[in-house]
């Protein structure tokens, strides 16, 4: 269910990124989208105290601040939060069905990093809380897609020229545009881009942002 709400929403997250110009982000990076995210029984939902503890007869059981409650389908299971400094998580999820084994959840994440440093790097993809959230930005010429450290240099013949890349640094449309690093301590981006519109002052581009938060 996620994936086929990414491929319909960023259509719509494209027009509204698009009004911003990148350096609105500079210090106050957002990501936002749809999620799936199940919880085994004797976890929890990653990166929160939010447990679950199985099935009963009235419901899901889970534990929330030392307090247990009953979920049923359709019940709201939400957490907000800092998990890690500067980097502040918003989900608002549903339960959609539950086992004795599984509590399967569904809704949206918000995602904000405050005074982002990006610095290429692997990513830590083995960290227990990662989000495949959809992206769309305006990038201004001179001006860096949010979150990475590629400018957008202009247009030329051979297409949308970028800085700060290694290798060949023009793009045509359709053409994939990648970066892998850490946005600060604990958090970290893996950008899967492509040019949707380009012209001498700006370059658009549409694609995902894996989020990967060691808290």
């Amino acid at each position: 269910m996620a994936r086929r709400l990414l491929w319909i929403i960023i259509p719509f997250l494209v027009a509204a990124m698009a009004a911003c110009a990148p350096e609105d982000w500079t210090n106050r990076l957002p990501y936002a989208g749809p999620v799936e995210i199940a919880i085994q029984r004797g976890e929890s939902l990653p990166g929160t105290d939010i447990q679950y503890l199985g099935e009963t007869e009235r419901g899901a059981q889970v534990l929330i601040r030392d307090s247990q409650v009953t979920k049923e389908i359709g019940d709201s299971l939400d957490w907000k939060g800092e998990m890690v400094d500067q980097v502040s998580v918003d989900q608002t999820l549903r339960v959609v069905f539950f086992t004795e084994q599984t509590l399967q959840t569904a809704g949206t994440v918000r995602v904000i990093v405050t005074n982002p440093t990006p610095t290429a790097e692997p990513a830590d993809v083995e960290a227990p809380v990662h989000f495949k959230l959809p992206i769309g930005y305006r990038v201004d010429q001179g001006q860096a897609i949010p979150g990475t450290p590629i400018t957008y240099v202009g247009q030329a013949e051979e297409g949308a020229e970028l800085g700060n890349v290694e290798g060949y640094p023009y793009r045509k449309l359709g053409d994939s545009i990648q970066w892998e690093g850490k946005l600060r301590d604990g958090i970290w981006l893996q950008l899967n881009a492509r040019t949707a519109f380009v012209t001498e002052e700006r370059l658009d581009i549409i694609g995902t942002a894996d989020l990967w938060i060691r808290p």
